[in-house]
């Protein structure tokens, strides 16, 4: 139901929903060589309960890689924490504006 059902349901049988030629398909590579992922008899459902964000080696979104190795391709880890470290004081300020329990007293977001 959460593939095929789901794509009959919105229309998009003949663009998704099954594994084949000229559909669209996200597809994640996951390494089953972790403890906490063995035994591993085939049982996808377990992946959905067990496995970790970093158990993912490799992502691919419509036929596109974006992940390999762990790493995201085309994204620059080190500019997006900069970014994110440049609007820390404005988030702060509006934070503090809406009255925000962290930043009563001595809290500091820095």
């Amino acid at each position: 139901m959460a593939t095929l059902g789901g794509a009959q349901a919105l229309g998009l049988a003949d663009e998704i929903g099954t594994l084949a030629p000229g559909k669209q398909a996200d597809l994640i590579v996951v390494d089953l060589d972790k403890p906490h992922l063995q035994p591993f008899y085939g049982d996808y459902p377990a992946l959905v309960y067990y496995a970790k964000t970093e158990d993912v080696v490799a992502s691919v979104v419509a036929g596109r890689i974006v992940m390999r190795d762990r790493r995201i391709l085309g994204f620059d880890a080190d500019a997006a924490l900069a970014a994110v470290k440049r609007r820390m004081p404005r988030w702060r300020g509006l934070l503090r504006d809406l009255g925000s329990p962290a930043l009563a007293g001595d809290a500091c977001l820095c």
